[in-house]
C-alpha cells in the first residue's frame, strides 16, 4: 500500500500520459464507428478503418503535442485544465474534418470517415479525457487524505480541554 501511495505521490512520465490520451482516442473512434452504424459498421467503412484509425491518432498526437496536454500535471486538475484540453481535442476534431473534405473533393472522391463518426467521436474523446483526468486528481486527493489525521479541540462542561483526532 505505501508503494502505491507513493506512486501516486510522485510525478507520471508525460510520454505515459501521452500514451494513455492516445488509447482513449483509438477507443473513442471505435466506439464512435460502432455507435454510428448500430454496431454493424459497412464493409466499406470497415476495409479502410485501419488506415483511418492511423489518421486520426496522427492528427490527435500532433494536437496533443502542441497543445502539450500530455505535460499537464494530471494530479492538478483544474477547470483552466480541462477546457484546454476540451479545446484541443475539438481543433482536432476540425483538422479531421478538413483532412476528409480535402481527400474527398481533391483526391478520391470517397468518404473516409462520416461527418456524424467525427461528431461523436469528439464527444466520446472529451468525456473519457476528462473523466480520467478527474479520476486520477480524486485517487489522488484520497490516497494523500488517507495518511493525514486532524486534531481538534473540544472543550467540555467544565472548561478542560481534551484533544481528539479524526480520520478524514
Amino acid at each position: 500500500m505505501q508503494k502505491a501511495i507513493k506512486f501516486f505521490q510522485s510525478t507520471t512520465p508525460s510520454w505515459i500520459i501521452f500514451n494513455i490520451d492516445l488509447c482513449i482516442c483509438a477507443v473513442s473512434l471505435l466506439l464512435a464507428f460502432l455507435l454510428r452504424f448500430n454496431f454493424d459498421v459497412p464493409p466499406a467503412f470497415r476495409n479502410n478503418l485501419t488506415p483511418v484509425i492511423f489518421m486520426v491518432m496522427a492528427v490527435r498526437a500532433f494536437f496533443f503535442f502542441i497543445g502539450k496536454t500530455h505535460t499537464m500535471i494530471v494530479r492538478h486538475t483544474g477547470l483552466r485544465d480541462l477546457t484546454k484540453l476540451i479545446l484541443i481535442v475539438l481543433a482536432g476534431s476540425v483538422a479531421i474534418c478538413s483532412i476528409i473534405l480535402i481527400n474527398y473533393f481533391f483526391i478520391s472522391k470517397k468518404i473516409l470517415i462520416p461527418g456524424s463518426v467525427v461528431i461523436i467521436d469528439f464527444f466520446i474523446t472529451a468525456y473519457l479525457m476528462t473523466a480520467t483526468r478527474l479520476l486520477i486528481k480524486f485517487v489522488f486527493l484520497e490516497f494523500r487524505n488517507n495518511n493525514k489525521t486532524k486534531s481538534n479541540v473540544i472543550r467540555s462542561e467544565e472548561h478542560t480541554s481534551e484533544l481528539q483526532s479524526r480520520q478524514y
